[in-house]
């Protein structure tokens, strides 16, 4: 894991993404600290009082709000707690691959932040053309399309691309997540 890469690529998404906050950077490098003490491992336990003081948010709302919205934005994965007593868990989306930071970088391509309701369904060459534009496989679009498979019964999604979006981020932290597993032990 080049930590640094990592970092140079995260500064240069904070200058592009409008919709940070002080408060999302500040609580993901307090993330990015507790990442690098478990060695960078793909997923994580945090512990609450841990993070508010790393990154001086002093509301436990604030927090929640941040990291569901950090998850949101495709910067981590963020499993809530199931049961009282137990802990949260994170996945720190890697971003030292160029391609992820391109990818990353088209999810707010007009920085636009809000919900847009949509007209209708896609067609399948809207789909197509969606990640041809981010440079994703025609068969990756395919099976997006395919798994959705919009019929006429099924209600609209408010934001397709969104949906597509996070498609992509969780094809990627699979690859990272196997890469991991296979890589255990090397350094």
């Amino acid at each position: 894991m080049n930590y640094i890469l990592h970092l140079q690529n995260f500064y240069y998404l904070v200058e592009r993404d409008k919709r940070l906050k002080p408060w999302h950077i500040t609580l993901y490098f307090a993330l990015f600290n507790t990442w690098h003490k478990y060695h960078f491992t793909s997923v994580f336990r945090i512990s609450r009082n841990l993070l508010m003081n790393g990154s001086h948010i002093g509301s436990k709302n604030t927090l929640a709000k941040t990291l569901r919205q950090l998850h949101e934005y495709g910067y981590i994965i963020y499993q809530p707690a199931l049961h009282k007593g137990h802990y949260p868990k994170v996945t720190v989306i890697r971003l030292t691959d160029h391609e992820i930071v391109r990818n990353q970088l088209n999810l707010f391509p007009d920085g636009r932040t809000g919900s847009v309701v949509s007209d209708g369904r896609p067609t399948m060459q809207e789909v197509l053309n969606w990640f041809n534009k981010r440079h994703v496989t025609r068969e990756t679009a395919l099976s997006f399309y395919s798994y959705y498979d919009w019929t006429e019964n099924d209600p609209p999604f408010k934001n397709w691309q969104e949906a597509a979006s996070n498609w992509l981020l969780h094809l990627n932290t699979k690859f990272y997540i196997q890469h991991d597993a296979n890589n255990e032990g090397e350094f």
